[in-house]
């Protein structure tokens, strides 16, 4: 691929605007010639080499070269906390998966790739390899953390900051606030008039994040039907945490990732249907409306059908599964005097631990004291506490609304009464005052 080839096909963004060829570099000068051997005119994969005027920078102008592929493959791995499985690997098994890939299609059989991501990797039958690629012992650290990345379980954000993408990483969290899916993501930016106006409404304009936020949509695409089920909702509350040295919940060592995963798996709440459940009268009718305002304020996906209190406990068992809510989303950061809590076992002569030694206890927003410095075990107990709190308001909050559903159904019902009798009265023209004054009244609900 050409400079000229990738802009025209790519760099609607001005992105690669300080870019030159490497050969454009040399002719001009901008590269002496006694550093013409340090900068090749092309990548291995034949395409145009490009750098800029600066001379800072130099990369191949294929977005989907094999060498940039292999290192991104790597630094999935790499933002997924795998161990064991470096670059050359990466290139290793790339390469392999690729040439097996041009076989199939040479033989005019279906290829093993059905796009152009290297995430895809990731996914594939690993039966397909060649059995002495499978009896080595990188084979068996590579399924191990394959499986570990597959079987855990992310946001949306979150997941998107962990692949590998050029420019992305941790501006996920800033780009996708509040978007849980990859549908949801296009049907924004397509709302939204495209790329560079969803990046922009959301106060990043970096031209070359827009760049490669473009070029990385089909590797996003892949990776969400690669994780599926794994994708959660973002927590209805985000909680950044500092954490110095080791982790020990209950006395049993375990380190910072983990030990962010446990607290995430107790963010969670009970199954919503299990909160919901109390404020149900089993002896009296629902009807549409009240099976709306479920649907509306807690995602039950109930049938909006007049349906009994009993027919509507049935229809939650079933949406237990899907109804599930993170309440507290934990992450890690490294900004020790904003973070609410600092998490240390073992006292440290670290910054964050002196950190969090010197705000000694702060108030909340809500007048409530903390204390920043505080141990695993200890945390993980806030964070039990406060989801228990918020399960008993969603209880109370459910009860409160089906209470006032009843009683403006009630109302509604005398109301349209009252209207039957006064078309009744009017039709006989012997409407009294006192019937007059109560229809009134009513006319204001």
């Amino acid at each position: 691929m050409t400079f000229s080839e990738m802009r025209r096909m790519y760099d609607k963004f001005h992105a690669f605007d300080n870019y030159i060829t490497v050969e454009s570099a040399k002719t001009l000068g901008i590269i002496p010639e006694g550093w013409h051997s340090y900068f090749p005119d092309r990548c291995k994969c034949g395409s145009e080499n490009i750098v800029t005027m600066s001379l800072s920078s130099i990369m191949c102008t294929d977005p989907r070269c094999p060498c940039k592929q292999a290192l991104g493959l790597s630094e999935l791995f790499s933002r997924f906390g795998c161990v064991g499985v470096g670059e050359a690997t990466c290139q290793e098994l790339y390469s392999l998966v690729h040439n097996l890939n041009d076989i199939e299609i040479s033989k005019g059989r279906a290829p093993i790739l059905s796009s152009n991501s290297y995430i895809e990797i990731i996914g594939i039958n690993t039966d397909i390899l060649p059995i002495s690629y499978r009896m080595s012992a990188k084979f068996d650290v590579l399924v191990q953390n394959i499986s570990s990345i597959l079987e855990s379980s992310y946001t949306f954000p979150d997941l998107v900051s962990r692949l590998g993408l050029p420019e992305i990483g941790t501006s996920a969290f800033k780009l996708l606030a509040d978007i849980n899916s990859f549908d949801e993501l296009i049907q924004t930016i397509n709302s939204e008039g495209g790329i560079s106006a969803f990046c922009d409404n959301r106060h990043c304009y970096d031209a070359m994040k827009k760049f490669y936020l473009n070029i990385s949509l089909e590797d996003i695409g892949v990776a969400v039907c690669l994780f599926g089920q794994t994708i959660r909702k973002a927590g209805k509350i985000v909680e950044e945490i500092c954490i110095t040295g080791s982790c020990y919940v209950s006395g049993s060592r375990m380190t910072k990732k983990t030990f962010i995963d446990l607290c995430n798996r107790h963010g969670f709440a009970r199954p919503i249907a299990e909160l919901i459940a109390p404020a149900i009268d089993t002896d009296a009718i629902y009807g549409v409306e009240t099976v709306k305002m479920l649907n509306k304020n807690y995602n039950v996906d109930l049938e909006e059908v007049e349906q009994s209190g009993k027919n509507i406990l049935e229809s939650l068992s079933g949406n237990i599964s899907s109804v599930r809510i993170s309440v507290i989303e934990v992450q890690m950061s490294s900004a020790k005097m904003s973070v609410p809590y600092i998490v240390a076992d073992v006292p440290s002569s670290s910054s964050k631990y002196l950190a969090g030694l010197s705000r000694g206890v702060e108030i909340d927003s809500d007048g409530i004291k903390r204390k920043v410095l505080i141990t695993s075990d200890e945390y993980l107990r806030t964070i039990d506490s406060r989801v228990s709190n918020w399960e008993r308001e969603v209880t109370e909050n459910c009860r409160s609304l089906i209470e006032k559903m009843k009683y403006q159904s009630s109302n509604l019902m005398i109301l349209k009464n009252l209207r039957n009798l006064e078309n009744q009265e009017s039709l006989e023209n012997q409407e009294s005052p006192e019937n007059q004054e109560i229809t009134n009244q009513m006319k204001q609900f």
